[in-house]
């Protein structure tokens, strides 16, 4: 409808609407399809909040991928726009991103300077989804450098919140998280019943990535606990899921799609270019024929006044002779 109206707004609107349903099912391609043509409306519009939002969600799409140098370019796009927009939430959001891709880079030191200034800002603000999902990357970061004790507090006040606000995407995340702390701390039981408790409702949302996660722990769990055979059967079930999501098939039609969005980006600019030059030839000739007009007028002011100037001349002259024969 939207097309048909030539509502450009609701048309990008729509089809970021459309990109982020994608981007919740893992099917990443056409969630990028949609994305890149939200992003050339609002560059057309010139839609500072709405290029921002953009880069955030490719961003997103290029974490997933971890291609991790494509999804901090666009992070940090979009957090400079934010911060000219003086948008706090927003800002909370980009800092928060690029805290998990420096963590997962290894990069550590950054990652929890990322994430304290998100957390700072994100207290400020209500509901506190901003903050859960800030104390949640907090305990990964602990996590990963083996602060057991720590990442799981970080990981329960993430819990709490969550659970507060019925986020079952999150609750789904964290449990996982949490089941990994305690599979790593021998705590087997509780990790199982945790990673279940994830996968349970990562089923209901349709959340891919979430139950290859908690496909790969249980795996590890059992594992640990000396279950060869669930261990394995879990990791068959990781290794087909994650698969499915993150094949050649998938990265070539991203690939396309950035590529083509490039060359399209292109060819807006050399023919906004070409019009440009057009609007400068038609500028140029304009000014032309204005000087020629202006030279033309002069020409016939002057030649009017040299022949007002002979003829006043001319009579002065008879009247001078008329007196001269009287």
């Amino acid at each position: 409808i939207y097309r048909e109206l030539n509502d450009r707004a609701n048309l990008a609107y729509t089809l970021n609407s459309i990109g982020n349903i994608h981007f919740t099912k893992n099917d990443y391609p056409r969630a990028l399809e949609n994305f890149y043509e939200a992003l050339k409306i609002y560059e057309e519009l010139s839609d500072l909040w709405g290029i921002s939002a953009i880069n955030v969600n490719i961003g997103c799409i290029y974490w997933e991928l971890k291609e991790t140098e494509k999804s901090l370019a666009h992070y940090f796009k979009s957090l400079e726009i934010f911060e000219k927009l003086n948008n706090e939430r927003d800002i909370t959001t980009v800092l928060d991103h690029i805290g998990v891709v420096y963590s997962y880079k290894g990069m550590y030191e950054e990652a929890l300077d990322y994430f304290n200034r998100a957390l700072v800002i994100s207290k400020k603000l209500l509901p506190r989804y901003l903050t859960s999902e800030v104390l949640n990357h907090i305990g990964e970061v602990h996590k990963e450098l083996e602060n057991n004790q720590k990442a799981l507090e970080y990981f329960s006040q993430s819990l709490d919140i969550k659970e507060e606000l019925k986020d079952q995407e999150g609750i789904a995340i964290v449990s996982i998280n949490m089941a990994s702390v305690h599979q790593r701390s021998g705590r087997y039981q509780s990790a199982i019943q945790l990673a279940n408790k994830g996968l349970e409702i990562a089923r209901k949302i349709s959340g891919k990535s979430m139950i290859s996660d908690a496909y790969q722990v249980l795996s590890e769990t059992y594992e640990a606990m000396g279950d060869n055979k669930k261990s394995l059967s879990f990791y068959k079930k990781f290794k087909a899921i994650n698969d499915t999501i993150f094949n050649e098939d998938t990265t070539r039609k991203i690939a396309d799609l950035q590529f083509n969005f490039e060359i399209e980006r292109r060819q807006d600019q050399i023919e906004l270019l070409k019009r440009d030059k057009a609007q400068q030839i038609m500028l140029f000739n304009f000014l032309i024929l204005f000087a020629f007009l202006i030279l033309l007028l002069a020409f016939v002011i002057y030649t009017r006044y040299r022949l007002k100037a002979r003829t006043s001349h001319a009579l002065e002259k008879e009247i001078d002779e008329r007196k001269f024969t009287e």
